[in-house]
């Protein structure tokens, strides 16, 4: 994942991760995802749709804090 991240965000301006399928995601996996958005300038940002489930364990990480992270719950 962090390698994905490292490449989209070298890439695209803004960054769309697509994790609804997902009912859990790692806390370690959550944490390279709340560090590469808060690396984000404040021009970009990171967009994830999720799962309630894993936008609480990013929440959980401290990813609420970025500015440039925006998170859209799916059912």
């Amino acid at each position: 994942m962090q390698q994905a991240l490292g490449e989209a965000l070298r890439l695209d301006t803004d960054i769309h991760v697509n994790l609804s399928k997902l009912r859990f995601l790692h806390i370690t996996a959550a944490t390279t995802v709340a560090k590469a958005a808060l690396s984000l300038p404040a021009n970009r940002h990171m967009i994830i749709t999720c799962t309630g489930t894993v936008a609480e364990t990013l929440r959980l990480v401290g990813a609420d804090e970025a500015d440039q992270l925006r998170v859209q719950t799916t059912r």
